[in-house]
């Protein structure tokens, strides 16, 4: 019996993960020039991994469909090539994973609109750390073309050069909850019921979910408090509910040692964690899951 078409092309994009892998470590050997050239050719096969993947996650079906419609009434989309940090890409392609976002092209193309109708300026410029890779998005030509053309006022109004890529990045990051700064509120994107929980329980108890994190984040740096060690749960069995933002103040110091010490928890648990998902965690240990 045939195995089913998503198996087949989650294997597909497995092997081209691991070509792209392997070129990646065999590039470290060598000469600058060449190694430039050689990790471009294997980010080739990463990038290509994860557009079969797009097509196998919730709503990628659908996606090729409406492309397609697209193209059929005139609709022209391209391509926008997003440098940023690898780590960012990753935490952005995960985020969008745990609620459900059918297509960071979408979601690229609202923040464009949102630039386009002078209802977003991104807040700074966004250099990020590590090795840079590219994140491609789909986007409407026309609504690219627009923005290009407003860059330069956009760039008047935000005091730095403003570009394509920026737009997209910080409306991304804001949309998905991802924190990219140490600084500033702790944002998160949860399903409706959660933070409703959360925040009719800490007003029972007469407390604030900053007071909540900000006690929960000292216990953790002391160790008074252990990050928990059970498993993620698996894609799909999150909430179903709909994606609500929430946004945390709490101690700047605090708030730099958040972002520091959800690394440090990656590389303990060999799984990806986020600021935001020990936030959650925090949370979750004070208030509890809400009642089914």
């Amino acid at each position: 019996m045939a195995r089913p078409l998503r198996d087949r092309l989650t294997f597909a994009a497995e092997l081209l993960e691991g070509v792209g892998r392997d070129k990646l470590a065999a590039a470290q050997a060598l000469d600058t020039d060449q190694q430039t050239v050689e990790a471009s050719a294997a980010q080739a096969f990463l990038d290509a991994a994860a557009d079969v993947r797009m097509v196998t996650e919730p709503g990628g079906w659908s996606r090729l469909r409406n492309e397609s419609a697209d193209v059929k009434a005139g609709v022209a989309s391209v391509n926008l090539p997003v440098f940023m940090g690898a780590d960012l890409r990753q935490d952005l392609e995960d985020a969008a994973k745990e609620i459900r976002v059918p297509s960071l092209s979408s979601v690229a193309a609202d923040g464009l609109r949102a630039a386009a109708e002078g209802r977003f300026v991104p807040p700074r410029a966004y250099t990020g750390t590590g090795p840079r890779r590219n994140l491609n998005v789909s986007v409407p030509a026309d609504v690219k073309d627009r923005v290009a053309g407003m860059l330069d006022e956009l760039s008047k109004q935000a005091g730095y050069r403003v570009s394509l890529a920026s737009i997209v990045t910080w409306w991304l990051a804001d949309e998905l909850g991802v924190n990219m700064t140490p600084t500033g509120p702790v944002k998160l994107v949860i399903p409706l019921r959660l933070r409703e929980h959360f925040e009719q329980s800490a007003a029972a108890q007469g407390v604030t979910l900053n007071q909540v994190l900000e006690d929960g984040l000292r216990a953790l740096l002391s160790g008074e408090w252990s990050y928990p060690v059970a498993p993620r749960a698996a894609q799909g069995t999150r909430l179903d509910d709909t994606p609500a933002k929430l946004s945390l103040r709490i101690d700047d110091e605090l708030r730099a040692d958040l972002q520091e010490i959800a690394p440090k928890l990656s590389e303990k648990y060999g799984r990806r964690i986020h600021p935001g998902t020990v936030v959650i965690a925090i949370l979750k240990d004070r208030f509890g899951e809400p009642q089914k």
